[in-house]
């Protein structure tokens, strides 16, 4: 299959289709503060004060002459609505992997990180994670879809309408004709022709 091919990217668009059917039982399952920053390295800069635990001092990018508030790892690092379908799915997810970054972390202390491939492996998971978790990784993936999206509606609308009737038959087949709907009457040749032609013809064709 050759890169770039059609039959690739069906296979992507079956496999992004399916993955929508799986999650659509947990599409109620909305979670509206979404963390894109990990507790665990937040947790690395933050300050103990007292009885309250570690604190951090966040800083809004949207608010920037708000009066700045310490508050916990757990409550900074958040968007809300970051992910609008089965967020609740991708919190799970990063649950999962922050369970994997403190023995990383410490291996990193310790100087011997690139001697334990598993760790190694983390590390990478975490940099991935936290760039399609990042606002402007959304911003892009926003953009180009919106423009994707409004281009090729437009196109299956006019010059690739062929392509947007055979998918519709794929998925639905050929439409059956209800029982209440009669055939239309197929009109005979000898039927269709005008009168004065026909009585023009038996008219030539008397002998003189």
């Amino acid at each position: 299959m050759n890169e770039g091919s059609s039959a690739q990217w069906r296979l992507a668009a079956a496999q992004i289709d399916a993955r929508i059917e799986e999650l659509r039982p947990e599409a109620d399952r909305h979670v509206v503060g979404q963390h894109v920053i990990s507790q665990v390295p937040l947790k690395r800069f933050a300050t103990r004060f007292g009885s309250d635990g570690l604190k951090l001092l966040p800083f809004n990018l949207d608010h920037p002459n708000r009066v700045h508030k310490r508050a916990s790892p757990r409550e900074c690092g958040k968007v809300k609505h970051f992910a609008r379908f089965a967020s609740a799915s991708l919190e799970q997810l990063w649950g999962k992997l922050e369970t994997r970054i403190p023995d990383a972390a410490a291996a990193v202390d310790r100087g011997d990180v690139f001697q334990h491939e598993q760790h190694v492996q983390t590390l990478k998971d975490v940099i991935a994670l936290h760039l399609v978790r990042s606002l402007n990784y959304r911003d892009v993936h926003e953009r180009i879809f919106t423009k994707i999206y409004t281009e090729q509606r437009k196109a299956l609308l006019t010059d690739q309408s062929d392509l947007l009737r055979l998918a519709v038959l794929q998925q639905r087949g050929v439409p059956r004709r209800p029982a209440s709907c009669p055939r239309p009457a197929r009109t005979s040749p000898r039927a269709s022709v005008p009168k004065r032609a026909s009585h023009r013809a038996s008219a030539t064709s008397e002998p003189r």
